[in-house]
């Protein structure tokens, strides 16, 4: 009677095993079909956004302390400020512009100053137009050397899509995990269901939500990535969680998503995304709220779309090379002063979020490395 008891628990336990198998195969392969599709809704859009972004006080004080001396809460108070965001991406040629008006910290003045911006990316190079005509106040004005283009011609892994954007790229089916890196050369990604798994349902206002968080990594730490993803809405992802490691219970990033349809297809109008620091007891280190303004698919575009013609008099920096140019009177001919100084006052809220991208894209790297050695271990065996 006990061995038939056991034999039959055992049966019970295959079973059960066996179904989670199959119910994980059939979520995949829905999620699959579902950004499949959504790659298929448009060959460019355009959004129009317009921010909220808040600062809490205190957020810098940790680095001006060190860098300056200055002594203080940086921001003094909570920090709020709207500005107005633009995007254009080519999916079939891989091609992007973004344009925005936002404000960054300045560490060496201990202030917000403008940072008025246009990137481009054209398939080959990344540009950014940072004019120091349009980057002025009563308060601060950009350094002297300070070049008004920037290019940059391989490493733009790191720029460009800051997790701001992430909801635009779910939105048109690029699945973010984690054995690619996304960057402006490489955003519209195939869609690879095999380094996911599923994980649970959940119920939200009546609505049955399917959670998928990326495969450990063979790495210390391994970060994950979780979605929520309505199939209801035809794979729209309502909520992006990002955690530094497998073993955190909270994450770095948690971006909320809501969505309306328009002309067949569900699409983002309104988000929020909320960073933590994992380093510091996961505080609140800033908060964006995006409102979808417009939004046009199937635009037709040209290179222009995704150049910045050079003008008379602008000054251009090689930012690989370190080489620095000025644009002669026929708008055209690049004279060369010399090689870029940081003798001059550095706007330091720019190189570091510079630098965070950098150690952010060498983190990932390792990881996506680590991830395909994995795997070929594995098909190995």
């Amino acid at each position: 009677m006990i061995s038939l008891v056991i034999v039959g628990s055992l049966i019970l336990t295959g079973d059960s095993e066996q179904h989670g198998r199959v119910r994980e195969t059939s979520r995949l392969k829905q999620l699959e079909r579902a950004f499949r599709s959504l790659q298929k809704m448009a060959a460019t859009v355009e959004y129009s956004l317009r921010v909220t972004t808040t600062i809490p006080k205190g957020n810098y004080t940790d680095l001006v302390l060190p860098m300056t001396g200055r002594k203080g809460e940086f921001p003094r108070t909570d920090y709020t400020y709207e500005w107005p965001a633009h995007l254009l991406l080519d999916f079939s040629r891989n091609r992007a512009r973004k344009t925005t008006r936002k404000r960054i910290f300045n560490l060496d003045r201990g202030i917000f100053v403008p940072d008025h911006s246009v990137e481009v990316f054209d398939g080959k190079r990344y540009k950014r137009y940072q004019p120091r005509k349009d980057n002025f106040t009563e308060t601060y004005k950009p350094p002297a050397e300070q070049a008004d283009l920037l290019l940059l011609a391989t490493r733009t892994e790191g720029v460009f899509f800051d997790a701001l954007y992430h909801p635009v790229l779910y939105a048109h089916g690029t699945l973010i995990g984690l054995s690619k890196a996304i960057s402006a050369r490489s955003f519209r990604l195939p869609v690879v269901v095999a380094e996911w798994a599923y994980r649970s349902t959940v119920t939200e206002d009546g609505t049955e939500l399917h959670v998928f968080r990326t495969r450990p990594v063979p790495i210390a730490p391994s970060p994950l990535h979780e979605l929520w993803v309505d199939f209801s809405k035809d794979g729209a992802v309502v909520k992006v969680l990002y955690f530094p490691d497998a073993a955190d219970t909270r994450p770095s990033h948690e971006i909320s998503i809501q969505y309306e349809k328009s002309d067949g297809d569900w699409l983002p109008v309104h988000w929020k995304v909320l960073r933590y620091h994992p380093r510091q007891g996961f505080r609140l280190t800033r908060s964006d709220e995006v409102q979808v303004e417009n939004i046009r698919k199937n635009i037709p575009v040209t290179d222009a779309s995704f150049d910045i013609p050079l003008e008379a008099g602008m000054t251009v920096r090689d930012v690989e090379t370190e080489e620095r140019f000025r644009v002669g009177t026929d708008g055209k001919t690049l004279i060369r002063v010399g090689a870029f100084s940081q003798k001059h006052e550095t706007n330091t809220g720019l190189i570091l979020s510079i630098l965070v991208s950098f150690a952010l894209l060498v983190f990932v790297l390792l990881v996506v490395w680590q991830y395909r050695r994995h795997r070929g271990l594995a098909k190995g065996k």
